[in-house]
């Protein structure tokens, strides 16, 4: 073997380990680093029940977690408070329901003050729905850090309790709602309270897998095996026992809306799918006969309940 040949079989095993190394180093930082990368809190209060755009009457709620040291942070809001002093989104359904109760779980992104969240939730009252928005441990004003996917099931759960337990409300009036992340936190508790009335998921994906191989520049990495926070709401959809509503904006280019019609397909009747037209993944709402406002009602005073 020719002095020329080894040096550059020498370089090539050298380049190939440098590479191999760099490569098991990104993965380790995937695996280390998964749940920051995943979940996004914020302590910091962007917008206010109290501001000039909502008006709400609202109370502040304490929740237990069992097992856990800490407390999450909840807002409630009583329709029947807001019905005279609240504003009014023009051109909208107004108490189209009575004595139901909306459990509102948000997304992987900074708290239930965001003004999307509030925005969301004015519409919710407008409608009629008791609404109970809460901050999973580590978001807004509940205690606690690090998020995980066991931890946000867990906070789901006890907020559940409160409503059931504490508030003395009947499941069977009450309605999960989940956006972005929580829509898949919201299937996982409506797996696990069969009882509720019916289940809204909003701008949601099959799996945390799927989202995440989305992304061109993760394919390259065995995302099946370092990812650990599943959130697999494509499996579990299937078991479900409730009515659903999958809403989605066609527009939405952070989760897109064929991970809604996946799982539409994927869970058992009786089930709905509304898309609607543009909009994005943030601002769903449409003041117009595409308004995902509508849609609820629809879904709400449908034969499926």
């Amino acid at each position: 073997m020719s002095q020329k040949y080894k040096l550059q079989l020498g370089f090539l095993k050298n380049t190939l380990l440098s590479v191999s190394v760099v490569y098991f180093g990104c993965c380790l930082f995937l695996y280390l680093q998964q749940d920051d990368l995943i979940f996004t809190p914020s302590k910091n209060i962007y917008s206010h029940p109290k501001d000039k755009d909502f008006n709400f009457s609202y109370k502040n709620v304490w929740i237990t977690v069992p097992n856990s040291q800490d407390k999450i942070h909840g807002w409630w809001f009583s329709a029947s408070a807001n019905n005279k002093t609240m504003k009014l989104i023009p051109n909208e359904p107004h108490n189209v329901v009575q004595n139901q109760t909306i459990l509102y779980l948000c997304g992987r992104g900074g708290n239930k003050s965001y003004y999307n969240n509030l925005a969301r939730v004015q519409g919710l009252l407008q409608l009629g729905f008791n609404v109970l928005a809460i901050d999973y441990r580590g978001y807004g004003q509940s205690q606690g850090n690090n998020p995980t996917e066991l931890k946000l099931y867990q906070d789901s759960q006890a907020a559940w309790k409160y409503l059931t337990k504490e508030k003395k409300i009947a499941p069977e009036t009450i309605t999960i709602y989940g956006e972005s992340l929580g829509g898949a936190v919201a299937i996982d508790l409506a797996l696990k309270k069969p009882q509720a009335k019916a289940l809204i998921v909003q701008s949601s994906f099959t799996s945390m897998t799927e989202r995440v191989l989305e992304i061109n520049r993760l394919r390259l990495f065995p995302i099946e095996i370092i990812l650990n926070q599943k959130f697999d709401s494509i499996t579990k959809i299937k078991s479900l026992q409730m009515p659903v509503l999958f809403l989605h904006s066609t527009g939405d280019n952070v989760v897109s809306y064929q991970h809604s019609q996946k799982l539409y397909k994927a869970a058992p009747q009786p089930k709905k799918l509304f898309l609607i037209p543009k909009g994005n993944h943030f601002n769903i709402y449409r003041p117009n006969n595409d308004s995902y406002l509508k849609a609820i009602t629809n879904f709400m005073k449908s034969d499926r309940f």
